[in-house]
């Protein structure tokens, strides 16, 4: 009897202390929802959406250091080394809408360096380099032109490929090619701009790009303010080669016009190894702006992936330019190693 009463007693005495814990229980609260950042595939690589909204970001770059080395006695002060650095930092936005993607850039550029016996070659400054945006084929704002094409690899030097300007573009896709016309300033105080018209695309392995201008302030004076340029590439899978050539009707003069009134080209390029790739290039340029000289180049390049996001390149120059226009000969040679870390 006595043991029953025990166990009865421990029970209600057992039954009692739970009650009481339960009911001090300490209760946590719940965890804030966190929004993480979303990785936006429709946009591409490296893009994420801003949280709170459908805008997908992308942000890149790159920091570049190089050396530069003139020789030849044409060259006069630039005999020497002069050291450079750059930083590039690249936004990119993307958004889907009713009308297509809306693509947008901005472009930021810091550079400076020192030339031969530490002569300053300019304080250091930042730049926009692009900002403009793309919508159903449009093009608004301030980019490299569409002109800006260039040919003869390492030894791209006296064809002249246009100049970062504001323009208002269009661009239609057929076949396999993009048409595009372009209206774009030319630095002049007149409203008129320069037209540009280009044609690129492929057939296959082989690449077209036909690219025309007119440029009303190449001077009145001039046989004509219109250029073109014809550029064909081939893939060969490692290896790839191409042919250019520009023709411009008032040569030196306004942005468009190269000194020449012809300028030729050829490269070929090789990947080598994964790492590893080679460039070989050169230009012939005919009948330069005040004389009948024609000038010649011919350049290499060595590109070399250190590891992934850094890379180191080499490129050697010879350059036969009688240059009428200085009146000195600035024959000789060139040589640059840069290295790029990109991200």
């Amino acid at each position: 009897m006595k043991i029953k009463s025990l166990l009865l007693g421990s029970a209600a005495a057992l039954v009692a202390v739970s009650g009481a814990r339960a009911a001090d229980a300490v209760i946590i609260p719940e965890p804030e929802m966190v929004e993480y950042v979303r990785v936006c595939d429709a946009a591409g690589t490296g893009y994420f959406y801003i949280p709170g909204t459908e805008t997908c970001l992308k942000i890149s770059g790159f920091v570049r250091y190089q050396m530069d080395f003139a020789g030849g006695d044409g060259y006069g002060d630039q005999d020497g080394w002069d050291k450079e650095y750059d930083v590039n930092l690249l936004f990119e936005a993307w958004n889907d809408t009713e009308y297509g993607p809306l693509y947008s850039q901005i472009r930021l550029e810091a550079d400076g360096g020192v030339g031969e016996d530490a002569r300053p070659l300019g304080d250091s400054f930042v730049n926009i380099d692009k900002a403009y945006f793309t919508l159903a084929g449009v093009t608004m704002g301030y980019k490299n032109s569409f002109y800006d094409n260039g040919f003869g690899g390492p030894a791209d030097i006296w064809n002249n490929t246009g100049t970062h300007t504001g323009m208002v573009a269009y661009t239609a896709s057929a076949g396999g090619f993009d048409i595009s016309l372009a209206l774009e300033d030319d630095g002049s105080v007149n409203w008129t701009p320069s037209v540009v018209g280009v044609v690129d695309g492929s057939f296959g392995d082989l690449g077209i790009l036909l690219a025309a201008v007119y440029d009303d302030t190449a001077g009145a004076a001039a046989d004509g303010d219109w250029g073109f340029q014809a550029i064909a590439t081939y893939d060969l899978g490692a290896a790839a080669i191409g042919l250019g050539a520009e023709y411009s009707a008032a040569p030196g003069t306004g942005r468009y016009m190269a000194s020449y009134d012809w300028v030729l080209g050829a490269d070929v390029s090789f990947d080598a190894t994964e790492k590893l790739s080679l460039g070989l290039g050169t230009q012939y340029a005919i009948n330069e702006l005040g004389g009948s000289d024609d000038d010649w180049g011919i350049g290499a390049v060595a590109s070399y992936d250190i590891v992934s996001g850094l890379n180191t390149e080499l490129r050697l120059r010879w350059l036969e330019d009688t240059s009428t226009l200085d009146l000195v000969d600035t024959s000789g040679w060139d040589a640059r190693l840069r290295f790029t870390r990109s991200f």
